[in-house]
């Protein structure tokens, strides 16, 4: 019984670790019950968005003008903090399946909190090493991202799932098909004798590559872009 314990362990850890940082993060449910979780999680962000609505219109304000005129900002701020903490490993932050894209969302400020209380853990740390200014500053901090979470949450997502939904479509198709399509740029230089230019290789793009590594921020690009558009017809 203890050998057995003992050989899945590190079975477990593959499986947390992958939880923690790998593409299979987001994968909620199982087949017979994704497309009742599916229509399921509709309607809740369909009861935010009404909710957000409500709110907004009670302080004399239109929640989906705020967000027209607001979110190529916020759009281009998920890109900047994409590119700080490597939201790009979290695909299903721009799935068009709503289960994984609410569990994706749900799973990235739970690791949030999972990694703030663990360095303001007393056991994470040696006993005194830690200035006392860095530990009042990472409880601000850990406020602000409390704050930060719930309002994104509550806010951001429901609205950002239709612009996610229309926006990361070709992403979401790059992310499905193989990436083989590379553009390659020759350059000429000219021998120091003669007067023929010898096309020499550079660098290659490989634009289908480059999405693929960053969906996330692709798909933020092309919504601040989206969003910015639309604001002027508002």
């Amino acid at each position: 019984m203890q050998g057995d314990d003992v050989q899945a362990q590190p079975d477990e850890v593959q499986a947390w670790t992958e939880a923690l940082t790998g593409r299979r993060a987001t994968t909620v449910g199982d087949e017979d019950g994704e497309v009742a979780s599916g229509w399921l999680w509709v309607a809740v962000i369909a009861v935010a968005i009404a909710a957000n609505y409500a709110v907004f219109r009670y302080f004399g304000a239109s929640y989906f003008h705020w967000y027209v005129t607001n979110g190529s900002k916020l759009a281009l701020a998920l890109a900047l903090l994409s590119l700080a903490i490597k939201l790009d490993d979290e695909p299903g932050l721009i799935a068009a399946h709503p289960t994984n894209y609410v569990a994706a969302w749900f799973a990235f400020f739970g690791q949030g909190f999972f990694w703030l209380h663990n360095i303001l853990s007393p056991e994470s740390s040696e006993s005194g090493s830690i200035p006392f200014w860095d530990v009042l500053v990472t409880i601000l901090f850990s406020l602000a991202w409390t704050a930060a979470a719930f309002a994104w949450l509550a806010v951001v997502v429901p609205a950002q799932y239709g612009v996610s939904l229309v926006c990361g479509a070709p992403v979401r198709l790059t992310l499905a098909t193989p990436g083989d399509v590379i553009v390659e740029r020759l350059e000429r230089k000219k021998p120091r004798s003669g007067r023929t230019w010898i096309p020499t290789s550079a660098k290659r793009i490989n634009v289908g590559l480059n999405v693929r590594e960053k969906p996330v921020t692709a798909t933020a690009a092309i919504s601040a872009a989206a969003l910015f558009a639309l604001s002027f017809a508002v």
